[in-house]
């Protein structure tokens, strides 16, 4: 699981059976949660490895203090 942009949680389904996928999509939307759906473990990689990549990028951006003392330079330095 993780957050989307709108705050939900969003939840990967993996499942070759298109009606079971579908099923279990539409019942977490209900229960307002974002729904990712693929229908193998190999589709499913793209958003795991996309989840991986947004959160590697968030833990190098520095907080509002530290830009301020970082400077122009440094915040590019940083973002290499």
């Amino acid at each position: 699981m993780s957050q989307s942009g709108d705050d939900r949680l969003s939840i990967l389904l993996v499942d070759n059976d298109r009606l079971i996928l579908a099923t279990l999509a539409r019942g977490i939307r209900r229960a307002g949660y974002e729904a990712m759906e693929t229908s193998s473990g190999d589709e499913a990689r793209g958003p795991i490895a996309d989840q991986r990549r947004i959160a590697e990028a968030a833990a190098r951006l520095p907080t509002a203090a530290e830009a301020l003392n970082l400077g122009s330079h440094g915040l590019e330095d940083r973002a290499r």
